[in-house]
């Protein structure tokens, strides 16, 4: 509707970046990307130490359905062994460059 009221807008070619856009969103939509993603990274970190990645399950992730292992989140974690004094207060720093 708008190319045909304004003609400049033409070389904008509105039309072909909806056209765009429309396809970029059903691939970001596609979670299978996602996981793929995912258990890339898990896959080059999971020997590193004080790294861990959510594992991927493969036989119950979809287009539409992203699963993977429980996390618990750094924080958690920290907090809880800075409180149990095993990790060292000053580490803290250094393990969070690590993500």
């Amino acid at each position: 509707i708008i190319e045909n009221l304004v003609s400049k807008t033409k070389r904008l070619k509105l039309i072909e970046v909806v056209h765009l856009l429309r396809e970029i969103t059903n691939i970001e939509m596609d979670l299978r990307f996602e996981a793929a993603a995912a258990n890339e990274l898990y896959e080059n970190t999971k020997n590193d130490q004080g790294f861990n990645v959510p594992k991927i399950y493969w036989n119950y992730t979809s287009k539409r359905v992203l699963t993977f292992s429980r996390n618990t989140s750094i924080l958690e974690c920290i907090l809880a062994n800075t409180i149990t004094n095993v990790i060292n207060p000053k580490n803290i720093g250094h393990r969070l460059t690590m993500v």
